[in-house]
């Protein structure tokens, strides 16, 4: 990954927090081990680096 690791870090401590705090906030919601990994999974892919597309 290149890029803003502040801004990398943000994001995945961001997406932590939020199922952190539905876990603690929230309980009756439950998030399973899946559903957390999942979303840190999304964050990770989001930030993953993309090819160059050709402007015409």
């Amino acid at each position: 990954m290149t890029g803003d690791t502040d801004v990398f870090t943000l994001a995945l401590l961001g997406a932590a927090n939020v199922c952190m705090e539905v876990e603690l906030a929230h309980p009756e919601i439950q998030l399973s081990a899946e559903t957390v990994r999942h979303v840190i999974d999304t964050v990770f892919e989001g930030l993953a680096p993309r090819p160059a597309t050709a402007v015409v």
